[in-house]
């Protein structure tokens, strides 16, 4: 190696790079085996620049086993906060996980997260997500697909005005005020007619909203 100084930087650069793994596999052992607590992940997320932080959360999001689920939904939840879209792919893997007592609250937190980022890609993942048997997934989902905006996220949330849980309903009409787009309003005003007062008084709200944009509109031009 000594006659040959390129390889001997290869072959440093190699070793280096073998004692980094093994220092990072031993630290998410040392955080991530007990899965009773997630303080390590709030370690790596207090260095959302670092790239090492970074792969943490996503390593720690795909953890599985019973009772792990609270490690994932934590990890997810700061992949939200720091708002990468590199994450994306990981948190719609983690929305479709189906498997394991705690996996809903895996995908509520994923769906959160998604929201926050607004990556695009997730949309129509996300509309997979409002036919989730979890309601507080299907929450979830609604306030994620408000904060994306786009026209497919409009027409399914128009579609969760007819979900089976009211809360559901009640976020998606309320969310569809704070767009305001023309088509939501005939789904608002049938609304009127939902069989929770809640849900009846969320819909005579955002058609409030939007009527009251309108006329702001009108005056400004």
């Amino acid at each position: 190696l000594t006659g040959c100084p390129q390889k001997a930087f290869r072959v440093g650069w190699l070793l280096g790079n073998l004692v980094l793994l093994s220092l990072h596999n031993m630290v998410f052992e040392r955080w991530f085996g007990d899965l009773e607590y997630d303080e390590g992940i709030y370690c790596a997320a207090d260095r959302p620049t670092s790239n090492w932080s970074f792969q943490t959360l996503i390593a720690a999001l795909n953890v599985r086993g019973r009772g792990k689920g609270k490690v994932s939904a934590a990890a997810a939840r700061e992949l939200g906060l720091i708002g990468r879209k590199r994450a994306t792919s990981a948190l719609i893997s983690a929305l479709k996980n189906v498997h394991g007592d705690d996996s809903a609250e895996v995908r509520e937190a994923a769906a959160h997260a998604l929201g926050k980022i607004g990556d695009e890609r997730a949309t129509e993942p996300l509309i997979a997500a409002l036919r989730d048997k979890h309601k507080y997934v299907r929450l979830a989902t609604v306030d994620a697909l408000a904060n994306i905006g786009n026209g497919q996220a409009i027409e399914a949330l128009i579609s969760a005005l007819k979900d089976e849980y009211w809360l559901v309903r009640k976020a998606a009409a309320e969310r569809l005020g704070s767009i305001g787009a023309s088509q939501v309003v005939l789904p608002l005003l049938l609304g009127l007619d939902d069989g929770s007062p809640v849900v009846r008084n969320a819909c005579r709200e955002a058609l409030g909203r939007i009527i009251e944009c309108d006329d702001t509109e009108i005056h400004q031009d």
